[in-house]
Order: C-alpha cells, then structure tokens, then sequence
C-alpha cells in the first residue's frame, strides 16, 4: 500500500513539470540552423498579430484577493525561423512567477502571442534569434466611495 501512495505522488509531482514556456521551458521548440542572426526588427515585417487574451481566471483572482496584482520584468524570449514562424518561445523573467499559478497562466498568455505573430523577411529569409516580447501587468482595484 505504501508503495502504490509513493509512487500515485510521485506520478502527481511530475504531472506539474512541464516543458512550456508558463512552466520555465520551451514552446514549439526548434534547433537552430548553422547559421543565425541577431533578431534585427528593421528586418521583418509583421504579417499576422498574435492576440493577447488576459486570462479570465486570473482577473477573477484578482478580484478575489482585493485586486492587487502586480507583474513586471517578465519577459518572452524567442526565435523566429526563415518562414517567419516564431520557435524556442522562453519565458526568461524573474523564476518566482512561474511558480505562481495566476502569473504562469499570463505568461502562457503572452507565449500564445508570440507564437500566434507571423512575420515576413525583408530580404532574404534567414534565423533569427533573441527577439523579445516584454509584458507588464499592474492592476489595482479600488472601490469608489464618493
């Protein structure tokens, strides 16, 4: 019996790691080819927007705790390949919010719109990589008393 609770806990802690960006990993992982260059915004058109849709359970948590909730510095990495598709999503902010349930989820969020954007080359297509998607929630309710 003893066996089969270490090992149903066992199985319960490893169904919350993960290899997502909102868990501290890599959405649509993809290696690099040979040949890279620094991600160069003057270089790429954006020819599809990635939409970011905050999500509802995290306001209704915001509410419920009297609605602070803060989140900065938090930031996605990513690469975009020659056919304009952004790869190696990474979130690469403070750690800590990954290991908030509310701020993994906004950052799940925001690595759906980087991976929802598409861009076209201005020239010849290439790899590029370290392009950036900074994100900074802040949101403070107060109640109107007048």
């Amino acid at each position: 019996m003893r066996i089969l609770m270490a090992l149903a806990a066992v199985l319960g802690a490893t169904a919350c790691v993960g290899d997502s960006a909102e868990l501290g990993g890599v959405t649509n992982r993809m290696t690099p080819p040979a040949e890279v260059v620094a991600c160069d915004r003057s270089k790429l058109r954006v020819v599809q927007q990635g939409v970011l849709e905050f999500p509802a359970d995290a306001m209704a948590f915001v509410f419920a705790n009297q609605g602070t909730f803060s989140m900065s510095q938090a930031q996605i990495r990513y690469d975009i390949n020659q056919d304009g598709e952004t790869v190696n999503i990474a979130y690469s902010g403070p750690s800590e919010h990954t290991r908030h349930t509310t701020k993994a989820k906004v950052i799940k969020a925001a690595a759906d719109t980087v991976q929802g954007t598409r861009y076209e080359w201005i020239g010849a297509p290439q790899y590029a990589t370290g392009c950036t998607f900074d994100l900074t929630v802040e949101i403070r309710r107060t109640r109107y008393t007048g």
